[in-house]
């Protein structure tokens, strides 16, 4: 893999305007292809993910970047579904947190997420992060 820029379809779980900016041009700066399709929580996650509701034409996720404190539903609880799902078992999930106080807390709790990363995401590290997955 050659970066971010070989990621086709990610799907943000973000409730945050700002947050979902700033993921967007660091995907840009990366040299990304990819296309970042936002949504802002749980429920409207899972439809994309199981391409309902409104999300009958979703594509397949590539990546999943779930933000921990979201409303409705936790990011636990949408990596616990997303997870039952077979058709995700080689989709890299990674959870967002704003407190990294919180990051080795979430790793213990959700062992279904392939890595957790501490908001705000460093731009210089956010290349080789990605590619890592």
């Amino acid at each position: 893999m050659d970066g971010p820029k070989d990621i086709g379809n990610v799907l943000l779980v973000e409730d945050n305007p700002g947050d979902i900016r700033l993921t967007e041009e660091l995907f840009n700066e990366a040299g990304g292809h990819s296309t970042i399709h936002a949504v802002t929580d749980g429920g409207e996650a899972l439809d994309f993910i199981q391409q309902r509701n409104g999300h009958e034409d979703a594509p397949h996720p590539d990546l999943i970047l779930i933000d921990w404190h979201l409303p409705k539903m936790s990011g636990g609880e949408i990596l616990d579904e997303a997870r039952e799902a077979a058709d995700l078992s080689d989709v890299p999930l990674v959870v967002l947190t704003g407190s990294g106080a919180g990051v080795e807390r979430i790793r213990k709790e959700v062992e279904a997420a392939d890595k957790v990363l501490t908001k705000p995401i460093d731009p210089d590290e956010f290349p080789s992060t990605i590619e890592s997955l």
